[in-house]
């Protein structure tokens, strides 16, 4: 049960879907791989580690503020759209991102613009912390449910293919400039080409495309909160909330980032020093491209055997995996075998591809009621991914700073803490295949009882039983069915009928909207024939009449007979 979108209509969104959330993540992990640049350009010291620190910490901060990001965009788009939270957030990433492109280095205003640094990843971290959860959003409630995992598996790919994009033109332009220049000042340029584009995105998104089906769903029947974020911290999805952070997204946070970021700092010239940091980015980045395909093949496999095997393959089988292959890292890197090094990246980047797969969307769709879902899923990712998983450089840079070992650093971030979390999730997560999100809409939920006849009950009795009930309406059944009303009665009397003549002469005949559709068919048979009420039939039976007065104004008809 779902209303139907057409598939040119589907790939339609899904394209600017993809769109907009990749160029997000370009905007937000251009500062990532160029931390090791931007700590001498804004925060430098005597210490190189130091400096890194102090630059991994602007990198965290704008990670630590995707929860907020998530939160005040989340209640924008459950409460206004999940489009016009989509747009304001790409918006504002935006200028965060022009304005470290365009931001003086420290040697021109000092600490000032290593303030600004801070100040403008704070930006970034709320633009993607809205954005990205409002995107998938946006998608999962356009496509069919039975392909809910393969569809937002292609979502999915974005922040790879960002981080991979963004890689890609680093090596681009440091090649074309010089790496000379590209440090002096030729990294601003990807910085500034990204924002250009999320500009032009922004246009179109705003110009073609409209509010989702669910939401629009939402508002005609008068069930959007007003205060979303209220319901996702209340005693009944609170813990829901905590079990997708802790044990599915924040058990997968450090491994992907593992998988995606710092395994190029580890061969890079800060740590392991195999090769130099263009090249890392390179392999990183070539390595990811070739791995793409697993993201929307796993959330396709998710949509036929399940969503909780999949997500606890990626999560344990990837964190299992890390000590071989570090450990083969190490015995090849100092040979500078980047076939090797090629191959050890693109395992780790196929193992992202299935935890952080389309089954990961859909599990954190299909476990949220739509009018707090903006909120719950972008709250829930973001605490995974933004602060468990964006902590990962950080965390593993200062625990290398007390054991002196990366190899040891890197395992008991990436592989202890992410077992023991994914426990929780083991343990108490739930199965959420099956879960349709259009089950809320079904038209039984907005039925009530009411008066059922024979159509061959005379006027009188009709009239008495309507009496007794206290309702408005009756349904009559025999050949067709029919809806008997005060307005069917006034237009019997003035045709001169008899109390006596059967009630099923006068009354409306509409169809009976089947118990499990969505109620969008209500709306449909109010407006073709011109009513204020249909029955709902299960079966046979009726069980009861939706009546216009539940929805939107807008929805209803400007004309009634009843």
């Amino acid at each position: 049960m779902s209303v139907q979108v057409s598939f040119r209509q589907v790939a339609s969104v899904a394209a600017v879907a993809w769109s907009g959330a990749f160029l997000e993540w370009v905007d937000f992990y251009t500062y990532a791989l160029l931390a090791v640049i931007v700590a001498k350009v804004f925060f430098p010291s005597a210490d190189p580690i130091a400096s890194l620190l102090a630059s991994f910490a602007a990198l965290a901060i704008g990670f630590l503020f995707r929860p907020l990001g998530a939160i005040l965009f989340g209640k924008l788009g459950d409460q206004f759209g999940r489009k016009i939270a989509f747009i304001a957030a790409m918006i504002l990433m935006l200028a965060g991102t022009l304005g470290i492109g365009l931001l003086p280095g420290y040697a021109e205003i000092g600490i000032l613009a290593s303030i600004g640094v801070f100040i403008l990843r704070i930006i970034q971290g709320l633009a993607l912390g809205g954005g990205y959860g409002a995107a998938i959003t946006y998608l999962g409630e356009f496509v069919p449910e039975h392909r809910r995992g393969f569809f937002t598996g292609f979502l999915f790919t974005t922040p790879p293919a960002g981080m991979a994009t963004v890689g890609a033109l680093i090596w681009l332009f440091s090649n074309i400039l010089g790496t000379q220049a590209f440090n002096a000042w030729g990294w601003r340029l990807n910085f500034i080409v990204a924002g250009v584009i999320v500009f032009i995105i922004v246009l179109i998104m705003h110009m073609f495309y409209k509010e989702t089906p669910v939401f629009s769903m939402l508002k005609a029947v008068r069930r959007v909160t007003s205060a979303p974020i209220r319901e996702v911290f209340s005693r009944r999805y609170l813990p829901l909330v905590l079990m997708a952070w802790i044990g599915v997204v924040g058990a997968h946070g450090p491994i992907w980032y593992t998988n995606q970021l710092f395994n190029a700092y580890y061969i890079g010239p800060n740590f392991q020093n195999y090769v130099d940091a263009a090249t890392a980015s390179a392999l990183l980045s070539t390595a990811t491209y070739a791995a793409l395909w697993m993201y929307p093949l796993f959330g396709y496999i998710s949509d036929r055997i399940g969503r909780k095997p999949v997500l606890l393959l990626g999560i344990y089988g990837n964190a299992l995996w890390f000590p071989i292959a570090f450990w083969l890292i190490d015995q090849v890197g100092p040979h500078k075998d980047l076939t090797a090094l090629w191959l050890l990246f693109w395992s780790m980047t196929l193992f992202n591809g299935i935890g952080y797969s389309g089954a990961m969307s859909a599990f954190l769709l299909e476990l949220f009621p739509a009018r707090i879902r903006l909120s719950a899923v972008a709250l829930a990712y973001n605490l995974g991914y933004g602060v468990t998983g964006g902590l990962t450089p950080f965390v593993i840079t200062w625990i290398y700073s007390i054991t002196h070992n990366i190899y040891l650093s890197t395992l008991l971030w990436s592989t202890v803490v992410p077992m023991i979390m994914a426990t929780w999730y083991v343990l108490k997560g739930p199965e959420t295949l099956g879960v349709r999100i259009w089950a809320e809409f079904a038209t039984e939920k907005f039925a009530k009882k009411t008066v059922t006849l024979p159509a061959t009950t005379p006027i009188r009795q009709v009239i008495s039983a309507l009496v007794s009930a206290g309702s408005k309406y009756a349904v009559l059944t025999g050949s067709v069915v029919g809806i008997f009303g005060t307005r069917s009665l006034l237009r019997a009397l003035s045709a001169g009928a008899k109390l006596e003549e059967p009630a099923g002469n006068y009354a409306t005949k509409v169809p009976c909207i089947n118990a499990d559709h969505p109620v969008t068919e209500v709306f449909v048979a109010l407006e073709q024939y011109n009513v204020r009420a249909v029955p709902v039939c299960k079966g046979n039976e009726v069980i009861g009449i939706v009546e216009a007065s539940r929805f939107n104004k807008r929805i209803a008809c400007a004309k009634k007979r009843i």
